[in-house]
C-alpha cells in the first residue's frame, strides 16, 4: 500500500465535505420533513416501540412502507437536535463522506493491493459528481444516503480476505439494520451471492453456502414486514405517477452517464457557459491521454500488477443491473435514486480509466468514459448552480416565522388559520444544472410542523399552495 494514499483519502474526505455546502438550505425543505419528525419523534421506551412497530408517516404519507431504523434514527435526532435544522444536515454530510471514503476499501477488496489507486480515483469521481445534490441537503432523505453506507459496509467486510466467522456475524447484523432502512438495500443477499458466483469457485452452490445467512435474515425481516403492513406495501395505484417500464432503464442509465445533456447546457446555459464546460473537458480528457501513455510505458517495462479481476467488472454491473430491477419494480424514476446506483458505477469507470487504457481494445472505452467524466466534473456542485434548496430554505423560514407569530398572538382558543399562500414546490425551469425535484413544505407538512411546535394545540391550516419558477428575492 502507498502512504500516500491516507492523505490522499484526507484529501477525497475533505473534497466530499466542501461539494455539498453551496446547495445547503438555511432551514428545513422537503414536503415529508415534518411528518417524519412528527410520526418518528419519541420520548419513552411505549413511544419508542410504537415508532418500530408502526408503518412509515401513517396518515400523512400514501405509500405503504415499513423502516423502523429509520423511524429509529429521525426520532433519536429529533430529541437531540428539535426544529434546528443544522444538525440533521451536518449528519448526512457525515454519512455522505462516509459513502465517499468506504469505495476506497471497498476497491481494494475487489481488485486487490496491486491497484491501489481505483479506489481512491473513484471516490474523487463521487465526491463531485452532481447526484448527492439530491439527497444530502434534504433531511428525509437520510435512508437514502444510510443505504449505501451499509451495502459499502456489507460487501467490504464479507468479501475481505480471511473474513472469518465473526466478519459474518458483524456483516448480518449491518444488513438487518440495513433492511431496516429502505427497501434499496434488499439488494444485499443476491449481491452478494452475485460475488461468490462471479469469483467462480463453488459454483451456485457455493454462493448458496456463503450467502444463505443474508436470505435468511431478509426472509425474516420480510415476514415481519407483512406482518406489520397487512401485506407487501409500496405506492397504491392512485398515489403519484407510474412511468412507463421501458422508461425507467432509459432514464436511469442516461441519468448516470449525462445528468445534464450537451443540448440542453447549450439552449439554458448559454454558448459561453457551454463553450467552457467544454474546454475544461477537453483539458482534463488531455491530461488523461498524457497519463495513459505513460502508464503503458510502465506497463510495457515490466511494471504489469498481474491478470485483471474481471470479476469484480462483473460483480459491480450486476450490482448496478440489481439496482435497476429494484427501481423498476417501485414504477418510477427519480434522479435522487442515482445517487446508489453511482457507487459501483463509479467504481466500474475508475477501472476502465485505470486499467481500459493498457489494452488495445478498451482504450476506445476508456477515452469515451474519461470524455463523460471530464464533463460531468463541471457540473460540481462546487462550480456553482442548485440554487432551488438555498432558495426553497429563504422561503420556507420566511413562511414559518410569518406563520408562528399568527398563531402565537392569536387567542389559545382560536383552532382555524387561514394564510395567503404556501411554497410547496421550486422549479427553475430554465436553469442548468437544476435540482430534479425540489418540494418544499406543502400541505401536510404543515399540519406536522404545528403539531411539533405548538404541540397540545387542535389546529387546522387552510392554505393555498404556490410555485415557484424564478428565483426569490431573499
Amino acid at each position: 500500500m502507498p502512504r500516500s494514499i491516507f492523505f490522499v483519502m484526507l484529501a477525497v474526505a475533505v473534497l466530499a465535505v466542501v461539494n455539498t455546502l453551496p446547495p445547503m438550505p438555511p432551514g428545513f425543505v422537503g414536503s415529508d420533513v415534518f411528518p417524519i419528525l412528527a410520526t418518528s419523534n419519541y420520548s419513552n421506551m411505549s413511544e419508542f416501540i410504537d415508532v418500530i412497530t408502526t408503518r412509515l408517516m401513517p396518515d400523512f404519507f400514501p405509500g405503504v412502507f415499513y423502516r423502523p431504523v429509520s423511524g429509529a434514527i429521525w426520532g433519536a435526532e429529533y430529541g437531540a437536535w428539535g426544529l434546528n435544522a443544522r444538525p440533521y444536515l451536518t449528519v448526512n454530510v457525515v454519512i455522505h463522506m462516509l459513502n465517499v471514503l468506504l469505495l476506497i476499501p471497498l476497491a481494494l477488496v475487489l481488485f486487490g493491493c496491486r491497484r491501489p489507486w481505483i479506489g481512491p480515483l473513484a471516490a474523487a469521481i463521487f465526491a463531485c459528481l452532481p447526484f448527492s445534490v439530491d439527497n444530502v441537503p434534504v433531511i428525509s432523505r437520510l435512508p437514502d444516503l444510510l443505504s449505501g453506507t451499509l451495502i459499502l459496509a456489507v460487501c467490504a467486510i464479507h468479501f475481505a480476505p480471511q473474513s472469518g466467522r465473526k466478519a459474518m456475524w458483524i456483516a448480518g447484523l449491518l444488513a438487518l439494520f440495513a433492511f431496516g432502512i429502505k427497501e434499496t438495500t434488499f439488494v444485499i443477499p443476491p449481491l452478494i451471492s452475485l460475488g461468490h458466483l462471479a469469483k467462480g469457485k463453488g459454483g451456485v452452490r457455493g454462493a448458496i453456502r456463503k450467502s444463505w445467512p443474508f436470505w435468511l435474515i431478509l426472509f425474516l425481516y420480510m415476514i415481519l414486514r407483512f406482518v406489520v403492513l397487512g401485506g407487501m406495501g409500496g405506492y397504491p395505484e392512485e398515489a403519484g405517477r407510474r412511468d412507463p417500464l421501458l422508461q425507467i432503464p432509459a432514464e436511469f442509465f442516461s441519468t448516470l452517464l449525462l445528468p445534464f445533456g450537451f443540448l440542453e447546457t447549450w439552449k439554458f446555459a448559454g454558448a459561453r457557459s457551454f463553450a467552457l464546460r467544454i474546454g475544461v473537458s477537453v483539458l482534463l480528457l488531455a491530461s488523461y491521454l498524457l497519463f495513459a501513455r505513460s502508464s503503458a510505458r510502465r506497463s510495457a517495462a515490466g511494471s504489469e500488477a498481474g491478470p485483471f479481476p474481471m470479476s469484480a467488472l462483473w460483480f459491480l454491473a450486476g450490482w448496478m443491473g440489481l439496482l435497476l430491477l429494484i427501481i423498476m419494480s417501485s414504477g418510477r424514476f427519480e434522479r435522487r435514486y442515482a445517487y446508489l446506483a453511482a457507487l459501483p458505477g463509479t467504481l466500474l469507470i475508475a477501472a476502465l480509466l485505470l486499467q481500459g487504457v493498457r489494452r488495445n481494445k478498451g482504450k476506445l472505452i476508456a477515452c469515451v468514459a474519461a470524455f463523460l467524466v471530464s464533463w460531468n466534473l463541471t457540473f460540481a456542485p462546487l462550480f456553482g448552480g442548485y440554487d432551488e434548496w438555498k432558495d426553497g430554505g429563504y422561503l420556507v423560514n420566511r413562511f414559518l416565522e410569518r406563520a408562528d407569530g399568527l398563531v402565537e398572538e392569536a387567542h389559545p382558543n382560536q383552532k382555524i388559520f387561514a394564510f395567503p399562500d404556501c411554497p410547496q414546490k421550486i422549479v427553475y425551469h430554465d436553469h442548468v444544472p437544476y435540482i430534479s425535484q425540489a418540494f418544499l413544505v406543502g400541505r401536510r407538512s404543515l399540519r406536522a410542523y404545528f403539531s411539533l411546535r405548538f404541540p397540545g394545540r387542535e389546529l387546522e391550516i387552510v392554505v393555498r399552495p404556490l410555485v415557484i419558477t424564478e428565483p426569490p428575492e431573499r
